[in-house]
């Protein structure tokens, strides 16, 4: 029994078919052939036993019937074996696959009777008998459910549960929907027992669908996924991969990393998952990792899942060395020194002798003012008169002085930089952009300039953290009930009222004016940046500030820079395809040698250097410059290399895998 619970326009479904085919063709000669042996027949069958399919969209499951009535009939050249076309209602359904019912599935007889009414009206060519089938069947469907209306797998598919307690194959490339402008769809998940149970702010639609794969197997039912490489180290995926670790046994993890699959999805990072329900300690689990990029081609595929591309990397770990930490991040490298791959001892090493970096120094995230500037979203929800990209808390040099704001007003005003101005040791210095950093902790004044610009926006600031569906209007007089297109809900809050023109998430200032290191939320090389001058920066920069006055802060720059800590982030950090994702948690959890102040100054006085010669304004020109700041980090790489006593063979393994 299989089933694709996003079945689409049906290419698993026919794929499966064609594979049953397949093997009970290839089984013929030794069981007997006749006419029931042909490979009419084992289609027509493996469409009545063994193929399941469901789909929210009506249209995808109409082309999913489709498929397969045509996969039925296009090889036969003998028309007197073809019956008419199989009655596919109860075996693509449309539905929503992560609703369920209340049902009541004691009734054995309404059972009983559904089933032996489905493999009827499968067959039935009359029209009027199917009409009459279909009625009696959707009147015990309503039954079993209550009067409900949703679909439910085990009232739908009665068979498959009362058979073999669940399917024994579910295969499936589901959606990939975030929360952000969806809520909705999430959030009618949300209210269900399945869905109270696995939701989580900013997970995708598609964690809902494996846990649900999951929930409809039975022991050792086999589960493959098609879906985004995110999950296995997202910071909102922990309770998917908390329930991976509970019921489920993977057996391969292919990521394809930077190798397109789909054309449709550029953007993407896409990896194979196959894993049976239920927990087996003694299973290996086959990983590979292609450094390919560009577009796949079905050579290629067959290379990689073969297990024979010169260009992936291929690993064989334990079922206990996929998961790390109380967060189950998983790793395809494996977690241990016991794993063979060397570089996984060496890291062990690093990790060993260290402290957790968020236990030295603050981690923290950018400035969230919750309205940067005007979207297209927020001109078309709240209708207001703004262009679509114009600065609300962050303003263009133009837009400030437009403003006419007056030296005390100025003083709210920040310098603001973008994750793109953050390099290897150089931060620029001169900011296009300006942030108005006016906070709730800061004393009232007048400011008649601030007030007069943001109140311009005030519908999109009051409504900054209200739910989807809902808007939110500080006094009643702001607004009229129903005016124009919009049904404003009134909700009264004075605070929110009185504070709409201050950040959503304000901090002490000294953190973003003081000593510290930056670094972009996502780089393909280890980026971090020394600053100490008032650097302001949005959500996707991520800020390190000195908590143990004993570790000087550009002793960790330099080590967070150097070819040793790339491998750590690669290996043992989280990755977005190629990409480093250096985030709040997988920064806070590196770790950092401690050693006394002393020991520390060969660090910080090559670190001071290369800060010396990206400060200049014609660094980025100048290949001498450049070629000065590599020769210092090769120094520091080598004053790593002896801090964690590293021999010639695992410095060639940080080396090669820099090059």
């Amino acid at each position: 029994r299989i089933c694709d619970p996003a079945v689409g326009s049906g290419a698993f479904v026919v794929g499966m078919m064609n594979e049953i085919v397949r093997t009970r063709n290839a089984l013929t000669p030794y069981i007997g052939k006749d006419g029931e042996h042909s490979p009419y027949h084992f289609k027509r069958q493996a469409i009545q036993n063994c193929l399941y399919g469901v789909d929210i969209d009506p249209g995808a499951v109409e082309i999913a019937k489709l498929r397969l009535w045509l996969s039925l009939v296009v090889d036969e050249e003998d028309r007197e074996t073809i019956q008419p076309l199989p009655n596919l209602d109860y075996k693509i359904v449309q539905g929503n696959s992560l609703l369920s019912v209340e049902k009541n599935l004691l009734n054995h007889h309404l059972l009983v009777k559904l089933e032996e009414l489905k493999p009827r009206y499968f067959n039935e060519t009359s029209v009027s008998k199917k009409k009459e089938y279909k009625k009696q069947i959707d009147d015990l469907i309503s039954q079993l459910t209550n009067g409900h209306k949703d679909f439910d797998f085990e009232v739908y598919f009665s068979e498959v549960f009362h058979e073999k307690k669940g399917f024994d194959v579910v295969i499936m490339n589901p959606p990939y929907i975030g929360q952000k402008g969806n809520k909705e769809i999430f959030q009618k998940i949300a209210r269900t027992e399945f869905g109270k149970k696995f939701h989580q702010r900013r997970m995708d639609l598609f964690y809902f669908f494996i846990h649900r794969a999951i929930d409809l197997g039975h022991a050792q039912t086999q589960i493959a996924f098609i879906t985004t490489n995110y999950f296995i180290t997202a910071t909102y995926a922990d309770k998917l991969r908390r329930d991976l670790f509970d019921r489920a046994t993977f057996r391969n993890l292919i990521n394809f990393n930077e190798l397109h699959i789909f054309e449709s999805a550029l953007g993407q990072h896409t990896m194979v998952s196959i894993f049976e329900r239920g927990k087996s300690e003694s299973v290996s689990v086959f990983t590979a990792t292609t450094k390919r990029v560009g577009f796949a081609t079905p050579s290629i595929l067959n290379s990689i899942m073969s297990g024979q591309d010169a260009e992936t990397e291929y690993r064989t770990i334990k079922q206990s060395e996929l998961y790390q930490g109380d967060q189950r991040y998983m790793t395809l490298v494996g977690n241990h020194e016991s794993s063979g791959d060397p570089k996984m001892a060496l890291l062990a090493k690093v990790a060993r002798s260290g402290k957790l970096l968020g236990t030295i120094c603050d981690v923290f995230q950018g400035i969230v003012t919750g309205a940067d500037k005007v979207s297209p979203k927020h001109v078309s929800r709240f209708q207001v008169k703004a262009t679509p990209g114009e600065g609300i808390f962050v303003l263009t040099a133009d837009e400030l002085r437009a403003l006419r704001l007056s030296k005390r007003e100025l003083k709210y005003v920040r310098p603001w930089f973008k994750n793109s101005d953050i390099g290897r040791y150089s931060c620029a210095v001169d900011n296009s952009f300006h942030l108005i950093y006016r906070s709730s902790k800061h004393e009232e004044h007048d400011l008649p300039g601030i007030k007069a610009h943001l109140a311009r926006f005030k519908i999109i600031l009051v409504n900054r953290n209200v739910r989807a569906g809902e808007v939110m209007v500080a006094q009643y007089d702001d607004f009229v009930r129903g005016k124009g297109d919009i049904d404003y809900v009134m909700i009264a809050s004075a605070m929110k009222a009185g504070n709409y023109y201050c950040i959503s998430y304000a901090r002490d200032e000294h953190l973003f004016a003081g000593p510290k290191i930056v670094s972009p939320q996502r780089s393909h090389r280890n980026t971090f940046c020394f600053n100490d001058v008032p650097w302001y920066a949005s959500a996707d920069v991520y800020y390190i500030t000195q908590r143990d006055t004993s570790i000087a802060l550009k002793y960790i720059l330099a080590l967070l820079n150097s070819k040793l800590y790339f491998v750590w982030l690669y290996f043992k950090g989280k990755r977005k395809g190629e990409m480093l994702e250096l985030y709040q948690k997988p920064l806070s959890e590196i770790p950092i040698k401690v050693i006394s102040s002393r020991e520390q100054m060969p660090y910080i006085t090559l670190a001071d250097k290369i800060l010396a010669i990206t400060k200049d304004g014609d660094y980025l020109e100048s290949l001498a410059k450049q070629a000065k700041v590599r020769e210092y980090e090769k120094q520091i790489d080598q004053l790593v290399y002896n801090l964690y006593d590293l021999t010639p063979e695992e410095i060639m393994i940080i080396e090669g895998s820099q090059s």
